[in-house]
């Protein structure tokens, strides 16, 4: 069976604040000097798999040595990696399948591989979205397997990502284990997934696990003020609607940021009252299509946070040392909060929140997960 490992990144950051425990890691698997032939990434969207991968390739291909790259590098070759553009790295995404009628496939193909290319040289963390998303077909494995085995006169270590790797089908996924079995010398492969449910058990067999958490918020913190120039409370609460993802965070920079936190409060007064048309609209814009698992749970994320607030007005009031309130400008609301439903409530409040977001990560229903949740919350209100 795969060794597993496990990382949580307190430093991913490269342009802010480096990527310390990154490469520390990498250390500790390069040094005992049994590199594996596959690696499988796994952790939720956001937590650095990308930026692991692409400084794995980096510093195993730099020419100056591991030890040297390790401290940071800025050689043609690193610089190459570091664009996505290196003659050694192969790279395998979904693209989107094309309509009856649209341009060559081949060609449309090419410019939206090209396009996710160019996104990632600008930030590793980007949110990687286009419309119709397909999935790893065959065809593309084959097509980088080919071109791996072909290339093997290259100096270096021969990097092919794949990613996601739940985005494979079947057929891809069994054209893949022909390499896994027979890896080329000098070939390394990289795997991400968010979740190991999602990929075939023999392709778990064949690699090497390396497991990342959900970032810190204050890293993501830190680092939307250093790097996007975001102004602190903002940032924080952006860190806080993010659910441990700096790529999520991103996306949140375009969004409207008090209003979300408005929405967290708004459930639940809906839910407390018994406003059955306030909540299905919230629902409805929650759950919506191109809702994403991790926007919703940084939604219920940020409805906790009202909660913790209400539980930290009431740690104060029994003498308790007083501690920032998690979202700005929440003292009325959470106080009154605190005063009417105690703290007994408050957590098990909580606590259904939390199975919500348990039940979002096992692929459920969204808009049932959120009907079940104000029901839930609605009975605790009213005891």
């Amino acid at each position: 069976m795969a060794e597993e490992m496990t990382t949580s990144e307190t430093a991913p950051f490269p342009a802010v604040i480096g990527q310390i425990e990154q490469r520390q890691l990498m250390a500790r698997i390069i040094s005992t000097g049994r590199l594996a032939h596959a690696y499988l990434f796994v952790g939720p969207e956001g937590s650095g798999k990308r930026t692991l991968a692409i400084e794995m390739a980096r510093v195993l291909n730099c020419p100056k040595g591991v030890e040297t790259s390790l401290g940071g590098c800025d050689c043609h070759s690193c610089t190459s990696m570091m664009k996505w553009r290196h003659p050694n790295l192969w790279t395998i995404f979904p693209l989107p399948a094309l309509k009856l009628g649209e341009k060559e496939e081949g060609k449309a193909s090419d410019e939206v591989h090209n396009l996710l290319l160019s996104q990632l040289a600008i930030d590793a963390y980007t949110p990687l979205r286009y419309e119709r998303t397909g999935k790893i077909l065959i065809d593309h494995v084959r097509e980088a397997r080919k071109k791996v085995s072909f290339a093997q006169g290259l100096s270096g270590i021969r990097v092919l990502f794949i990613h996601p790797a739940d985005a494979m089908n079947e057929q891809s996924s069994n054209a893949l284990l022909k390499l896994l079995e027979e890896p080329p010398e000098k070939c390394l492969l990289i795997l991400t997934t968010e979740s190991t449910r999602d990929v075939l058990p023999t392709i778990l067999s064949r690699c090497q696990q390396v497991h990342l958490t959900p970032l810190p918020r204050g890293d993501i913190t830190e680092a939307l003020i250093l790097a996007k120039s975001i102004e602190p409370t903002r940032a924080s609460t952006i860190a806080a609607l993010s659910n441990g993802s700096y790529t999520q965070a991103l996306e949140w920079l375009g969004e409207k940021t008090e209003e979300i936190a408005s929405d967290g409060l708004e459930f639940l007064r809906s839910v407390a009252t018994g406003n059955v048309g306030k909540i299905t609209e919230l629902i409805e814009k929650w759950a919506a299509e191109d809702a994403t698992r991790s926007e919703l749970k940084g939604r219920l994320d940020i409805t906790s946070l009202w909660i913790l607030d209400a539980l930290t007005v009431l740690g104060a009031s029994d003498g308790s040392p007083q501690v920032p309130l998690r979202i700005h400008g929440s003292g009325q609301n959470v106080a009154r909060m605190a005063e009417r439903y105690g703290a007994s409530r408050l957590i098990e409040i909580l606590g259904e929140l939390e199975e919500a977001k348990l039940a979002i990560d096992t692929n459920a229903m969204q808009t049932l997960v959120l009907t079940t949740l104000s029901i839930k919350l609605k009975r605790i209100f009213q005891s």
